[in-house]
């Protein structure tokens, strides 16, 4: 039953208990604890505003690393539209140089049937001329008086000859 109720003595030496640990730490311990409290805020005051700092430092690499991304693809987008229109000129060039190639061949066909054509149309009239030369020399060496043989004559001459 003592605990439940104590004594005035019991009560006196806990309160003197109490008041001398009380001076002993507010006279030791108190400016140690008080300072060491202090510097521990201090230190995560600091490294708050160095978060924030780093934090900061982060939004801006952000920025710059989003802006040298934007920056690389549209000059990749722009690499790849120049070599696209150069691929285009070259394609145009090459079809523009395969169109004369074939102008000047079928140019050059042309004038080589012309002069074929030339050529055998000379060859005919020569041949027609030294035809009519051997028709009209027979024509002559036979008798020319009568008609009927006169004509005769022409036709089975020019059935004999061949136009190759």
């Amino acid at each position: 039953m003592e605990l439940i109720n104590p004594g005035i003595g019991v009560i006196f030496w806990m309160t003197l208990s109490f008041g001398i640990v009380l001076f002993i730490l507010t006279k030791f311990a108190w400016k140690p604890i008080h300072s060491a409290i202090r510097e521990r805020e201090n230190r995560i005051e600091e490294s708050l505003k160095n978060a924030e700092k780093v934090e900061k430092e982060i939004a801006s690499i952000n920025e710059t690393k989003d802006r040298i991304i934007s920056e690389t693809n549209q000059e990749k987008i722009d690499i790849l539209e120049d070599a696209k229109k150069e691929k285009e000129r070259i394609i145009q060039e090459a079809k523009n140089e395969a169109v004369k190639e074939g102008q000047n061949l079928i140019d050059d066909a042309k004038k080589a049937i012309e002069n074929e054509k030339r050529k055998a149309r000379k060859q005919i009239q020569q041949e027609i001329a030294g035809l009519s030369i051997d028709m009209a020399e027979k024509i002559l060496v036979t008798e020319l008086s009568d008609k009927d043989k006169h004509k005769k004559f022409v036709l089975d001459n020019l059935e004999n000859v061949s136009l190759n």
